[in-house]
């Protein structure tokens, strides 16, 4: 399997088995079907607009929250497929990823709104972003351009993401302790590019956090194997070390127009990324416009001691070389891409066009 990006499927602990995927998928199809031919549908207080993709875990639909006097309000709706709803380690997975995203305030991260449960079905509500995620534009661009993105427009995308790193690598409990979060799934598909020039993280469904009702025991791997740290994909222990490296497998990818890990197939790239970086790989970032080389090189270091420690040191490294006024130059590359494909709910009708969708098209919530 494949990602929307193009990246190798991630793997994961506890993937539910094939009869239990087949229902899922036929679950998903009948359902499309209905919101089709029929009545809309309806999650408690949300009446469902379209399906927009899905993942391993769920279905995806916009659906509009509506009120007295006119007032409505469309949000993205991640529903856990039927069969996946039967199988309680993936339940308790979906039940983390809605409190910790309820939790996480921030302007560089796609907020939880909701999370309800009608008859058998679990379902979360997210803010519906118009726009695309990095893999997309980087696809775009080259199809219109025959050029990666620029240096300049890289970094600040990797500066924003870093706030939004930083922000959840330092969240504590309500008595102050250490959350320890680690996001462990940081890729193009999951960083998303508003039409204003905003940049926001998404899909916290296997961010490694204390207190979750799900566990990953040591030695079970999940991820993207293409934007995997070493010791991730060597299933150790990981820290906010490997966020910091995943990101710069983002930042490389978009500025050299290919993956840093190369393969036939998700074994081989699993195989290069608990390998770690090569004396091949370092000239490949070498061969970089040379204002990201030393940044690359350290946030790419294959021990976690020699990379960035904290978002916020490799933000500092990258601050200096983002300019002012990035987030308007940025906005007008997505108008310049995408032009009138990026609307408003209101004016999108079904809403197929929402970027949030692409993203967690990819990521669909913890196990793919």
């Amino acid at each position: 399997r494949r990602r929307d990006d193009g990246a190798p499927a991630p793997a994961t602990g506890a993937e539910p088995d094939a009869p239990a995927l087949a229902l899922a998928r036929r679950t998903s199809a009948g359902l499309s079907t209905t919101i089709a031919t029929a009545e809309p549908q309806v999650f408690g207080r949300y009446t469902v607009l379209d399906r927009i993709g899905e993942g391993g875990m769920c279905d995806i639909f916009t659906a509009a929250l509506t009120g007295p006097e006119g007032f409505q309000r469309v949000f993205v709706l991640k529903r856990l497929k039927p069969a996946i709803a039967r199988i309680r380690a993936a339940v308790d997975q979906f039940i983390d990823e809605a409190k910790l995203g309820s939790t996480l305030v921030h302007s560089n991260i796609v907020p939880v709104f909701d999370f309800g449960k009608v008859g058998d079905g679990y379902f979360i509500a997210q803010e519906y972003i118009v726009g695309r995620n990095v893999g997309q534009i980087l696809e775009r661009h080259m199809e219109r351009l025959a050029e990666p993105l620029d240096a300049a427009t890289v970094l600040y995308i990797v500066h924003e993401t870093l706030q939004a790193l930083g922000y959840a690598h330092d969240k504590t409990d309500d008595a102050g302790a250490p959350l320890n979060i680690v996001h462990r799934d940081v890729s193009p598909g999951n960083v998303i590019v508003s039409r204003n020039g905003e940049v926001k993280l998404i899909d916290f469904g296997i961010v490694k956090a204390e207190g979750r009702v799900s566990q990953t025991d040591t030695g079970n791997v999940k991820g993207n194997a293409a934007y995997m740290a070493p010791e991730q994909a060597r299933g150790l222990a990981v820290d906010r070390r490997a966020d910091v490296f995943s990101l710069g497998l983002v930042m490389f990818r978009a500025l050299a127009r290919e993956p840093f890990y190369t393969g036939g197939s998700t074994a081989e790239v699993f195989y290069s990324a608990a390998s770690g970086p090569t004396d091949e790989h370092l000239a490949r970032i070498d061969a970089l416009p040379e204002v990201v080389r030393p940044i690359l090189r350290k946030a790419l270091a294959g021990h976690p001691g020699d990379r960035y420690a904290t978002a916020e040191e490799f933000a500092a490294a990258v601050a200096p070389h983002v300019a002012a006024g990035a987030q308007a130059t940025l906005a007008q590359l997505m108008h310049a891409l995408f032009g009138g494909e990026l609307r408003s709910p209101g004016a999108s009708g079904a809403g197929g066009t929402n970027a949030m969708s692409a993203g967690q098209r990819a990521g669909g919530s913890g196990a793919r």
